[in-house]
């Protein structure tokens, strides 16, 4: 284990089989196996605004969080983002805040978390079924054991009966409410009726009609991160926070002050970035990796990301990726999909080694039908309504592309080890 190290070259060496890695301070590392454990949100989208260096105040990027906290009291505070991490933030910030500016672009659906202390004979019954959760896991779409999928479709029931189930979820709290009927994701009546059930929701909490309607979102609901809160909404209640539309007047960039848009400068004390990651590509692309030929990564996947299975990439022997794109990473239970990989790779290594082989590859045919399949299962669904960073929508240049594997942990756990029965079909071994 090597820390303070940052990877900033990896690069393939076909006459030796093997990998090499450089750090950042010169030292460098080599291995037949290269696996790529740097995780989906890890890249930080760092702010461009303009006159970042002349704001007087102090900024924070809520990705690269201060270890030692910040204190927020007697200050005034703007944040960019109404994101999952903003939803998270805002309401802890505005206790704090002598007063709290939220500047919205988009409009997110958030269900209440419901987090609360849990009483000791709950947490021991949840720990003598350990093994049947980790089970019910596995074998559940998103890889969460809680989650209670709905079988009906949401129009095959009545206004009331919706209304009731809605009403259930959202009392039970979390991310399971879009699970209630199994249409939301692919049939717009069906996501109008959750979704419009979650505006009703924001328009009871926000007592100001104006601000509850620009808290309302008007796309469909699970095109983007569905996110949990604690108290978000009911903080635009309190009387030190504002909330503007950067659609009406977009923001130019900081000045001494603060944050200027095109009508306004906002003073502030500190700003805050909650602008989110470059998800599932940024940190692989960011360690320049080179594979045969001296292919570059970055030039690969210039079009959007392509790989079979979200674990390997032709071109690139040896070389795995942990819940890469094309796999159901971000739209499941990470622990539950990080270790279906590692289970993979840990056999998939134990095959190469135990047949004496030295290099496995993904065929470029085998990588394009899976592109291609993640591509369709994504298409049937209603994931591609809106700009999201599922496509790479927040991050200026890259392209549109439906990234994670939308066909659930089962089906595709099923395929994984279909591939793997087989003698490892659809790559190349020597």
């Amino acid at each position: 284990i090597k820390f303070q190290t940052r990877v900033n070259a990896v690069e393939y060496d076909a006459d030796g089989k093997k990998w090499l890695l450089k750090s950042t301070s010169g030292e460098e590392f080599q291995g037949r196996y290269c696996v790529m454990a740097t995780g989906t949100l890890s890249s930080v989208n760092k702010p461009k605004f303009a006159g970042l260096d002349q704001f007087k105040g102090d900024w924070y990027v809520t990705g690269r969080w201060p270890h030692e906290g910040v204190d927020f009291s007697g200050k005034t505070v703007g944040i960019i983002g109404t994101g999952s991490t903003a939803v998270q933030a805002i309401p802890v910030i505005a206790k704090e805040a002598k007063h709290l500016t939220v500047f919205q672009r988009t409009a997110n659906y958030s269900i209440p978390a419901k987090n609360r202390a849990l009483m000791s004979g709950e947490v021991e019954e949840i720990k003598s079924r350990y093994p049947d959760i980790r089970t019910e896991a596995r074998s559940n779409r998103a890889g969460i054991a809680s989650m209670k999928p709905g079988m009906n479709s949401a129009m095959a029931v009545s206004k009331s009966e919706r209304i009731e189930e809605y009403q259930r979820r959202w009392d039970e709290g979390g991310t399971g409410f879009t699970a209630a009927y199994s249409d939301i994701g692919i049939n717009d009546a069906s996501n109008f009726t959750a979704a419009e059930f979650v505006r009703e929701k924001i328009r009871e909490t926000v007592l100001n009609s104006k601000t509850a309607e620009l808290l309302a979102p008007t796309n469909t609901i699970g095109c983007k991160r569905l996110c949990a809160d604690t108290d978000y909404y009911e903080t635009y209640n309190r009387d030190n926070v504002t909330l503007l539309d950067v659609n009406v007047d977009p923001i130019k960039g900081l000045v001494e002050e603060g944050i200027q848009t095109e009508n306004n400068v906002y003073e502030f004390d500190i700003v805050i970035f909650a602008i989110g990651f470059d998800a599932m590509t940024g940190a692989l692309l960011s360690m320049n990796i080179t594979g045969k030929d001296g292919i570059q990564l970055g030039d690969i996947w210039s079009d959007g990301p392509k790989s079979y299975l979200g674990l390997s990439m032709a071109g690139f022997p040896n070389l795995f990726t942990i819940t890469g794109p094309g796999s159901p990473s971000v739209l499941s239970n990470m622990m539950t999909s990080i270790e279906q990989h590692v289970e993979w790779i840990r056999d998939c290594l134990d095959y190469m080694e135990t047949g004496g082989h030295r290099e496995i590859e993904a065929k470029t045919s085998a990588e394009e039908n899976w592109t291609n399949h993640v591509e369709e299962i994504a298409g049937d669904t209603l994931r591609y309504t809106c700009n999201s960073w599922y496509v790479g929508a927040n991050i200026p240049g890259k392209k549109r592309v439906f990234m994670p594997y939308a066909g659930g942990i089962p089906t595709y756990r099923e395929k994984c080890d279909e591939v793997a029965a087989s003698g490892y079909g659809g790559f190349e071994i020597s």
